[in-house]
């Protein structure tokens, strides 16, 4: 995975994946899926980190 730090401050760190592997992606979603806790939320928080891409 390659990553870009886009903005930080005392609490957060902002970063944009440059390049994710399979592996790595399947990680991040299983990370979500336990977050959210509902299948729908999942592709829904999902397509929202896919739409952020245009935004930064």
């Amino acid at each position: 995975m390659a990553l870009k730090l886009i903005q930080g401050n005392n609490d957060y760190l902002h970063f944009q994946i440059i390049y994710i592997g399979i592996n790595s992606a399947s990680h991040l979603k299983r990370l979500i899926e336990l977050n959210v806790g509902n299948d729908g939320l999942l592709h829904r928080e999902l397509a929202q980190l896919i739409d952020m891409k245009s935004i930064v």
